[in-house]
């Protein structure tokens, strides 16, 4: 026997339209899947503390596997899951922001820690976001750079720190086209850097050279 007859609405379904129950003779629920879904909405609409109060202890008795589950399907999902808490975020800016400054405030040494610790592991995004705010102040990053050129920059800083760690040597990302020049001044975009040692990088200097005349031609710019 495959079948059985749901008891709320009497039609005669297979098996697996109904949810198991270990107490029932056959293994099964006596309401099939269908009419089981309603009540257990019904239920819900009707009864919203109760059901709040019973999904807050389920979730704090099986904390763990909830927290393992949310973890893989972050990473099978990340677009999905920025989206989600980017929405979450405008719909409770506020409140956030409001528990951010509390947190910190009460947690001062823990947050200290936690942003030098991640510093330490991401030095080239460091060094990206200290010269990003060195040209915003002299006007240098173009209005029009798109989000792939940001990170074409970003990337620029990755390679400096990779060329550190094999050679064992410190490098610098320059402008070719200083952004303090003596007579122009450069712009802070992908084709203005390269990678350079840092013992020549200091001795050349803002200096204004043939190579610098290239990317000003070639790009059609000069400085702001």
């Amino acid at each position: 026997m495959t079948e059985k007859t749901c008891t709320k609405c009497g039609e005669t379904k297979a098996f697996s339209d109904f949810r198991k129950h270990r107490n029932m003779r056959d293994g099964l629920q006596s309401h099939c899947k269908v009419c089981r879904a309603k009540a257990d909405k019904a239920w819900r609409l009707a009864n919203p503390e109760k059901f709040r109060l019973g999904k807050a202890r389920c979730y704090q008795k099986k904390r763990p596997q909830y927290n393992a589950k949310s973890r893989e399907w972050a990473k099978k999902n990340p677009e999905r899951r920025k989206e989600i808490v980017n929405l979450s975020y405008q719909n409770n800016r506020e409140s956030k922001l409001e528990y951010s400054k509390k947190y910190r405030e009460e947690n001062k040494e823990v947050c200290a820690q936690r942003v030098k610790d991640w510093e330490s592991r991401n030095l080239d995004r460091c060094r990206s976001r200290h010269n990003r705010r060195r040209a915003a102040k002299l006007n240098a990053i173009p209005t029009w750079l798109t989000e792939e050129q940001k990170l074409q920059i970003d990337l620029t800083y990755t390679h400096a720190r990779d060329c550190e760690m094999v050679s064992g040597e410190k490098y610098h990302v320059d402008h070719i086209v200083p952004l303090q020049g003596k007579n122009v001044c450069g712009l802070h975009v992908p084709w203005n850097l390269q990678v350079l040692p840092a013992d020549l990088n200091m001795s050349k200097g803002n200096k204004f050279n043939a190579e610098a005349e290239q990317i000003m031609a070639r790009h059609s710019y000069n400085g702001g």
